[in-house]
């Protein structure tokens, strides 16, 4: 009795997987976010996936990400065959904070948009690209209008986020439908876009901030450190940003002077008694 519940059980767990695989390859789009996704850094120029310091000054933050398709037929567009240089894609943001209640986090997006990401013209897209100025000077490929959704705000369950504003975007690089790239295939394609920063008071975003683009199952963040333009986030900046020699120094020595100031006057009163 017992061999033949554990054979029924064996049976209907691998009916259960092939109807989850099935479902899965049917459902996934050519698409792939399995690429890096980067924002701009001004204090050192360049893109980076984590721990972007950023001013919350009003300004335009750029977003670059590397895109990747596989064999997978997109029937969103090129109908009936449909092609596998299309897909959909989520662009999102944070954008309210929940602790505290009412933070800004990032307010809308514009300028999406397809780019040559290999700027240095060495057939691939690396730290070289990352690290080339200015943030906008990839060369335009395609500009895209929002698929499905443009901003919209989202409940969000997860992280420390009160609301997301979602972008849902159709990327199609082959528009002709002939099943071929527009573009070479050596040629690295790149998802470009800019979100605007909020000139924010109190209360401050205080947790980790984050940006997400998803499509085809995967999902890539950047990871942001918020800094706001008040006195203590002086003691952020990159050293190798000032043009002299005392800006660091001088947040160096408060530093020194903050950290041992207690320990001075401990020891002095411990001396007295």
């Amino acid at each position: 009795m017992l061999i033949t519940t554990v054979k029924r059980l064996l049976i209907l767990t691998v009916a259960l997987f092939l109807v989850l695989l099935i479902t899965t390859n049917v459902a996934r789009a050519d698409l792939k976010a399995t690429n890096n996704a980067y924002a701009w850094e001004s204090s050192t120029n360049q893109f980076l996936n984590s721990n972007v310091r950023i001013t919350w000054n009003g300004s335009w933050e750029p977003f670059v990400h590397e895109l990747n398709f596989d064999n997978d037929l997109y029937t969103g567009v090129c109908s009936p065959g449909g092609t596998r240089w299309a897909g959909t894609m989520e662009f999102g943001l944070y954008h309210e904070d929940n602790a505290p209640a009412l933070a800004q986090g990032f307010q809308q997006t514009r300028n999406w948009s397809v780019v040559y990401c290999d700027r240095d013209g060495d057939g691939d897209f690396d730290n070289t690209d990352r690290r080339a100025t200015p943030p906008t000077g990839y060369t335009l490929y395609q500009t895209l209008d929002p698929g499905l959704l443009q901003d919209v705000e989202t409940p969000c369950s997860t992280g420390n986020c009160a609301l997301e504003i979602i972008t849902t975007l159709v990327i199609n690089l082959d528009q002709n439908c002939d099943g071929v790239r527009d573009v070479p295939v050596t040629t690295p394609m790149c998802f470009y876009a800019e979100a605007l920063v909020p000139v924010a008071g109190p209360p401050y975003w205080s947790g980790p901030l984050q940006a997400r683009i998803t499509s085809g199952g995967g999902d890539k963040t950047v990871n942001f450190d918020p800094r706001h333009p008040t006195a203590i986030t002086l003691l952020g900046l990159n050293a190798a940003s000032g043009a002299g020699g005392w800006p660091p120094l001088a947040l160096a020595a408060l530093v020194v002077i903050g950290l041992f100031a207690p320990v001075y006057i401990y020891l002095k009163r411990l001396h007295r008694v």
